[in-house]
């Protein structure tokens, strides 16, 4: 039996899903993956990062990934499959990597983002971040500047509903 359900869980990094990253990454994004292969599989193997995956009928349609320090931590990257774009699924996203940092006592989340990417740039602010800097020619493929965001992590959202991320 086959379900349309989309599930929000943590990445167990045993998995090898790298190639699966790669290839999501690299049709989601305008400009492509931001990371080559080899990055992914590195990245995904590194006991500090944390990553939660969306899944459809076990195959990955959404990631989002970041890194936790003391009492700060940081979105490195987030995606979502072309065709599941639009749908809420980052939202989900974003609401799991939120409360699994407040879990782990974080107060504050920061991202990049590039200054051209509007519509991203509106996503986070309807997710309480704000814009609070600039780093100049931060990516490549094109060269661009990227915007600092920041996201305080005081208080949970109304709209939030309590995760349990105990295992």
């Amino acid at each position: 039996m086959t379900t349309n359900e989309i599930s929000i869980r943590p990445y167990n990094s045993v998995e090898d899903a790298s190639k699966a990253f790669y290839e999501l990454a690299e049709t989601a994004f305008t400009y492509g993956a931001p990371w080559s292969k080899k990055q992914y599989e590195q990245t995904l193997s590194r006991p500090d990062l944390i990553f939660f995956v969306a899944e459809q009928n076990d195959e990955l349609i959404g990631y989002v990934g970041g890194k936790l320090m003391v009492d700060e931590a940081e979105i490195y990257s987030i995606a979502i499959k072309k065709s599941f774009q639009n749908k809420k699924i980052a939202s989900k996203l974003i609401v799991a990597f939120k409360q699994y940092c407040q879990t782990k006592g974080m107060t504050t989340l920061y991202l990049e983002v590039r200054e051209s990417n509007t519509k991203a740039r509106l996503f986070y602010e309807a997710h309480a971040f704000s814009e609070i800097a600039e780093r100049k020619q931060y990516y490549t493929r094109p060269i661009e500047d990227a915007i600092i965001m920041k996201c305080n992590l005081g208080k949970k959202e109304e709209d939030e509903k309590e995760a349990d991320f105990s295992n």
